[in-house]
């Protein structure tokens, strides 16, 4: 077994804060005002299974309905 060396992601970092994906809902929130979700999940796959960033994490959420189109997940 491999030892994975986790990262620490923020969902502030300059390099996705300011990206938007549109949402099933209509909506199209940044990463940086709404990922604080998928960046946590991005965190534990990234230490735990494989390497992982938010941005792949955020825009499997909003492309499947977990994210809402103002900020936050739903589910």
């Amino acid at each position: 077994m491999s030892i994975i060396k986790p990262s620490f992601y923020k969902q502030t970092d300059s390099r996705w804060a300011k990206k938007h994906y549109p949402t099933t809902d209509g909506g199209s929130p940044s990463i940086g005002a709404a990922g604080c979700g998928p960046t946590s999940v991005a965190n534990v796959i990234n230490a735990t299974v494989r390497r992982i960033t938010p941005p792949a994490v955020f825009k499997y959420a909003c492309k499947h309905g977990f994210m809402t189109g103002n900020s936050g997940m739903y589910r």
